[in-house]
């Protein structure tokens, strides 16, 4: 009897074991899912106030955001900063790095297209300082004198296809794509007169986005 009172005991004492250890596990794999969305959601935040910078081409002031609150605290937080790119990514490259290697600016008064760029950083932090996750990336914006005043170029991955007022993978102007230019047309005054052309093209080398460094953990 004693045998089978023992063999119970550590039974369920090893069921229990596996029960603490199976809740910590899944603890674990839901705090890691808040910070990777955590990491989304700043980095979404920090180009979406690029974006709003980029007509005026100021640098916007860095920010943090907390994510999961507790009653000893902030468990997770988020910081973004966001620099001019260093070396700039739309440095003119050695080679052409493929045939469609040229875009034409509307630099139309009307509408004055022009590129600028940014480096963003975001990191998830601990309660404690530590860094958890880390992304970094240059984006490039197209600038306009009118509404929508700046559209992301294009991005690797779905993270910022909200953004991209031309749709994913927009290449901005791209000489061999029809539809990507702006076009200017003056209309004379009087229902006869046909349209007279405005455009005023300025020539730029194209720089394809290039894979960024890895996320950080």
């Amino acid at each position: 009897m004693l045998l089978r009172v023992l063999f119970l005991v550590l039974f369920v004492a090893a069921l229990a074991e596996a029960a603490i250890h199976g809740a910590a596990t899944l603890a674990r794999a839901s705090l890691q899912q808040q910070e990777l969305s955590a990491l989304r959601v700043a980095f979404v935040a920090a180009v979406a106030a690029a974006q709003s910078a980029a007509p005026q081409g100021s640098i916007p002031t860095p920010f943090a955001t907390c994510y999961l609150a507790s009653d000893a605290g902030c468990e997770i937080s988020a910081t973004a900063t966001i620099s001019s790119p260093t070396p700039s990514s739309l440095a003119t490259p050695i080679a052409c790095p493929s045939t469609n290697c040229t875009i034409y600016l509307q630099t139309n008064s009307a509408v004055a297209e022009s590129r600028t760029a940014y480096h963003v950083v975001t990191r998830v932090n601990a309660s404690n300082g530590d860094t958890l996750l880390s992304r970094q990336a240059d984006v490039a914006f197209r600038t306009f004198a009118t509404a929508p005043y700046a559209s992301l170029v294009g991005s690797l991955d779905a993270t910022l296809d909200a953004l991209e007022d031309g749709g994913a993978g927009d290449n901005g102007g791209n000489a061999g794509a029809a539809g990507t230019l702006i076009d200017v047309e003056y209309v004379p005054s009087g229902a006869s007169a046909s349209p007279v052309p405005g455009n005023v093209w300025r020539a730029q080398a194209q720089h394809p986005a290039t894979a960024g460094p890895s996320w950080d953990r």
